[in-house]
């Protein structure tokens, strides 16, 4: 009986260690996982560190301008803002409209904004004027940099900018600034890898403005779109036209002998109330 005893607590003892190596050997996986997932993030922060990256083509990055050809909106397909960020791809049917394209203002900006403070190492335009640019911290104040053409390198990376704005010289463009790229290179917050991705816009009451304004007049178009002209009278030297779509009136427009026009909508506009 007492042989049986000590077997059964040997066995126990045996178990008892076997369950505590079988710990120890968990407690190790999960430190070679974290010594691996720092290694990991040391190694992103070395890559950033020796290679800067495209800022401007962050999820970080939303840019504006001081104007797009037309009064068109900053979001325009054929000449807006993003067209300069774009990596030389911006389509429209089987034209690539890869450009910016000012308005003719005489002080022409194109800027970058960053919702977290970014170093700063290098700035360069593709195929556009001579710029001066200015670098705006997140602490406060900015610093101005020399007039560039192309690529302007930093001696060293400025740090804490949350907004890099170029100045161009419209009289190099005779008018409108046409800019193809724009690239502000530099390294991101922490570690984080970093996605290239087109910028979204910064938007302004202005920007917006003009947005709405865009879109009315594309309502208006096709809401218009397909309209016939029929003259319903005109024998006492006074014409009356009558507009129809789809079979329906949707204006009356008089013209006298001296060609004057008066057109009265027959589309009754509604308040909405706010």
């Amino acid at each position: 009986m007492k042989k049986v005893l000590c077997l059964i607590g040997l066995l126990l003892t045996v178990g008892a260690g076997s369950t505590r190596a079988q710990d120890d050997v968990e407690a190790l996986k999960r430190r070679i996982a974290e010594l691996e997932a720092l290694t990991e993030r040391l190694s992103n922060q070395l890559e950033g560190a020796s290679h800067p990256i495209n800022l401007a083509r962050t999820k970080h990055a939303r840019v504006a301008a001081s104007s797009v050809n037309g009064n068109r909106s900053l979001a325009d397909p054929y000449y807006g803002v993003r067209n300069a960020f774009d990596n030389g791809e911006s389509w429209v049917g089987a034209i690539n409209y890869s450009t910016w394209l000012s308005s003719g203002e005489s002080q022409p900006w194109i800027e970058v904004r960053f919702d977290e403070p970014m170093s700063i190492t290098a700035i360069e335009v593709d195929r556009g004027p001579a710029y001066s640019a200015q670098l705006f911290f997140a602490a406060g104040g900015e610093k101005s940099l020399p007039e560039g053409r192309e690529r302007t390198t930093l001696s060293q990376a400025v740090a804490g900018v949350v907004r890099v704005r170029l100045h161009f010289r419209p009289e190099e463009a005779e008018g409108n600034v046409q800019v193809h790229e724009v690239r502000v290179f530099g390294h991101g917050p922490g570690d984080e890898p970093a996605a290239d991705r087109a910028p979204r816009l910064h938007l302004t009451d202005r920007s917006v403005e003009t947005l709405a304004l865009e879109a009315y007049r594309a309502w208006l178009s096709e809401l218009f779109e397909g309209a016939t002209a029929e003259v319903e009278s005109g024998d006492d030297g006074d014409w009356r036209v009558a507009m129809r779509k789809d079979g329906r009136s949707i204006a009356v427009v008089r013209v006298d002998s001296e060609g004057a026009v008066e057109l009265e909508p027959l589309v009754e506009l509604v308040d909405i109330p706010r």
